[in-house]
């Protein structure tokens, strides 16, 4: 697609290119990429095996869908808490806008 002098306006002027000199999408390559993020909760078992292996396909899970791990909290240490020990991992991956 091309920008054609119709379409164009004060858009091209304003960026300082003539109409038709390159696709549109090159007036709009400037926007700053935005990020997307996702948390995971994983409940620990204790049992050390286990809690490796549930992390390890999390993230490998995770990072063949583009994700890479941002963040990770542990909670439920000192607190006793019913629910017991709990690993939090935010995601983050970089999107371009067009994604559903």
């Amino acid at each position: 697609m091309r920008v054609d002098a119709g379409g164009c306006g004060s858009v091209c002027q304003w960026a300082g290119v003539r109409a038709g000199a390159f696709p549109l999408t090159a007036v709009f390559a400037n926007f700053a990429q935005m990020k997307e993020y996702q948390a995971v909760m994983l409940r620990l078992t204790h049992h050390t095996r286990d809690d490796e292996d549930a992390l390890t396909d999390l993230l490998n899970e995770r990072s063949r869908g583009g994700w890479e791990p941002a963040l990770l909290s542990q909670s439920g240490v000192a607190s006793g808490s019913p629910a017991g020990e709990r690993l939090t991992v935010i995601f983050q991956r970089v999107t371009t806008g067009e994604r559903t």
